[in-house]
């Protein structure tokens, strides 16, 4: 009877023991170790970790993962692009084949000192644990490079005037790149820029350098333009977006109108200056909504008053109108002045003064 009953015993400790290794390897099977291998031109940690690799490892798009690194912890979502999380917070995504974590409108690498060579680890947190909020938000995959998936040039393109608040007809114009082959929409751009007689852009995706290494540069519009190119980072709210803002509105006030502001799709730094300008010149915040999701209903098909279109509208210019304005809520927004707030904005971090401001808005507004 003692004998069974150590053998029960034993039993009963060796089927522990095989639960707990099975629930290491459970554990082992959803992580994934690598490193920071490339810094990316706007901040993303891009690691040596294919997608492929990752995705055999059981994380999926919709996951919400844990990442560590530098001792520190952060759990974000494994989505497809910037635009399906939130403003300023972190994302797990695939790009160009390997995993790269980044923050929408935002820097990583300084938020996080994940340097090149940095040890990063991955697991998941939550199995789809972001699934719900990636489908309402994921519009990446309505976007193509074909010019016959798209009803005109201008939506193509994602070229428009801005006749907002004050602005007058033919003083402002905002597009996707007029140079940056890589998306096929360059050409649309620059021949719509022609045809509206564009004098002067401010670009914010290339450096000076950079606008001359396409291949179309000399024979482009944009190269009889006067034009200054930034290289901007995306994130709004870094010091070093708003020196370079500062500068090239200065730039501006200089400038003979028509004005185009322009960047790789026409869409986030594009739309924070052209949101700034047309506040500085009158336009509401409704006005400002509007023109700024007028990019996702463009490029990507959303709708108006459909749940995804609320849904990114909330996530991206709400939050950048009460970013400039100082407010808490997108409908305190709508209450104060807006065109007082955007001065004050550009007083206090992109250092213009009273005159540069009054120069700016008489050349848009008179």
């Amino acid at each position: 009877m003692k004998k069974t009953n150590g053998f029960h015993y034993h039993l009963a400790c060796l089927i522990i023991l095989l639960a707990v290794f099975a629930a290491s390897c459970a554990t082992n099977a959803h992580l994934k170790i690598g490193k920071v291998s490339e810094v990316g031109k706007y901040g993303d940690a891009i690691t040596d970790i294919t997608q492929s690799d990752f995705e055999a490892k059981g994380f999926t798009i919709g996951d919400i993962v844990k990442i560590k690194l530098n001792n520190t912890e952060l759990n974000a979502p494994y989505s497809s692009s910037y635009q399906d999380v939130d403003v300023s917070m972190p994302i797990v995504m695939p790009s160009n084949g390997y995993i790269t974590i980044a923050i929408n409108s935002g820097d990583f690498v300084k938020t996080y000192d994940a340097a090149k060579e940095t040890q990063v680890s991955f697991e998941i947190a939550q199995k789809a644990g972001y699934l719900i909020e990636t489908n309402n938000k994921s519009v990446e995959t309505k976007m193509t490079n074909k010019r016959e998936d798209y009803e005109s040039d201008e939506t193509f393109a994602n070229f428009r005037r801005i006749i907002s608040g004050e602005i007058k007809a033919n003083r402002l114009y905002r597009s996707s790149s007029p140079l940056d082959h890589r998306l096929g929409r360059y050409l649309y751009a620059d021949d719509l820029s022609r045809r509206v007689g564009i004098k002067t852009v401010l670009n914010l995706s290339d450096s000076e350098s950079e606008t001359k290494s396409y291949p179309y540069y000399y024979s482009s519009h944009y190269s009889a333009t006067n034009s200054m190119a930034l290289s901007t980072t995306t994130d709004f709210r870094s010091g070093d977006f708003n020196q370079k803002l500062g500068r090239g509105l200065r730039f501006l006030a200089m400038s003979e109108t028509p004005w185009l502001i322009c960047s790789k799709e026409g869409k986030e730094r594009t739309g924070f200056v052209c949101m700034i300008l047309s506040a500085l010149c009158g336009a509401n915040a409704d006005e400002l909504i509007a023109d700024y999701m007028k990019t996702y209903e463009n490029l990507y098909g959303v709708t108006k008053d459909s749940a995804r279109y609320d849904s990114i509208a909330k996530q991206t210019i709400h939050k950048q109108i009460m970013f400039f304005s100082k407010t808490g809520t997108i409908d305190d927004a709508r209450k104060c002045n807006l065109a007082e707030a955007a001065a004050n904005y550009l007083k206090e971090n992109a250092g213009l003064n009273d005159t540069n401001i009054k120069v700016i808005h008489n050349r848009l507004c008179r």
